[in-house]
């Protein structure tokens, strides 16, 4: 009898060892996969792939648009770009502090105007002869052709010439831009002007050595009208006559006749005038 019972504790003990290791085995193996190979996968991938490449094109597009954003303004070109920057004369300005914000560089293609140091301008002309000289801006003829109190442009095509060709551009005071003036260019069929202090704005047109005429315009309610034309030329009897012509619309009239002295070696001494037959 007691050798049975010792059998079977025996193997009461034994069934029990045996069902411990498996029940440890069968808890530890479903818990053991889902905690480590999902887990880690998706801490690799968040932390390599998405933030990497996330990071890299927003940081990489970002910067460019920045500096653009700074850099661009003070190079504008309002030509190319259609840009309406204004900056309109403000009551009370003076005209030489306002002419002196301005600078200018010549260009082939024209000239290039600056507002205090930044580009806002080009006025388009063939400046191409720019080339040829070091200073080409010192060419540009600066006065008030409009007769508004500021400084004005003739922009030559054929500079170093006797005889200049150009166009005209006049400051807009309500804007601050220059404007082609068609009125000067028209009128003066492109020739360079002088601006006498009488308001008269004058064009030298020389045919010969011995010839040439002079016109003089005013500026009448926006409109520039022909006032009065002097001829030189040769005479039939050799000597040399000016005529003044005064202009009204499409009439003239013979208003004085002049005739030119000179010395022995046809230097310029002066004129005295000549009754009219």
């Amino acid at each position: 009898m007691k050798t049975r019972h010792i059998a079977a504790a025996a193997l009461s003990l034994l069934l029990m060892t045996g069902c411990g290791n498996s029940v440890g085995v069968a808890s530890k193996a479903p818990s053991s996969e889902p905690e480590t190979e999902p887990l880690t996968e998706a801490l690799t991938e968040a932390a390599t792939e998405a933030p990497t490449e996330e990071i890299t094109e927003a940081g990489t597009e970002a910067v460019p648009e920045e500096t653009e954003a700074e850099t661009e303004p003070s190079t504008i070109d309002y030509v190319a770009e259609d840009i309406r920057w204004t900056c309109p004369v403000q009551p009370g300005e003076e005209a030489w502090e306002v002419d002196a914000r301005y600078t200018y560089e010549v260009e082939p293609d024209g000239v290039h105007v600056y507002y205090l140091g930044s580009r806002v301008q080009v006025l388009e002309a063939d400046c191409s002869w720019c080339a040829e000289y070091d200073s080409p801006a010192s060419l540009l003829t600066i006065k008030d052709y409009d007769m508004d109190g500021f400084a004005d442009l003739f922009i030559p095509e054929n500079a170093g010439t006797p005889d200049q060709y150009g166009r005209y551009y006049c400051l807009n005071t309500s804007t601050g831009r220059f404007d082609s003036c068609e009125e000067l260019d028209d009128k003066l069929g492109g020739a360079l002007a002088t601006v006498g202090s009488d308001g008269l704005i004058s064009i030298h047109n020389k045919g010969s050595a011995s010839s040439y005429e002079d016109k003089q315009f005013r500026w009448f309610s926006g409109e520039l009208a022909l006032v009065q034309r002097k001829v030189q030329y040769l005479g039939s009897d050799g000597e040399l006559y000016i005529d003044t012509y005064s202009v009204m619309g499409t009439d003239e009239e013979l208003e004085g006749r002049e005739r030119v002295l000179l010395d022995d070696n046809n230097e310029w001494l002066g004129t005295e005038d000549v009754p009219l037959n």
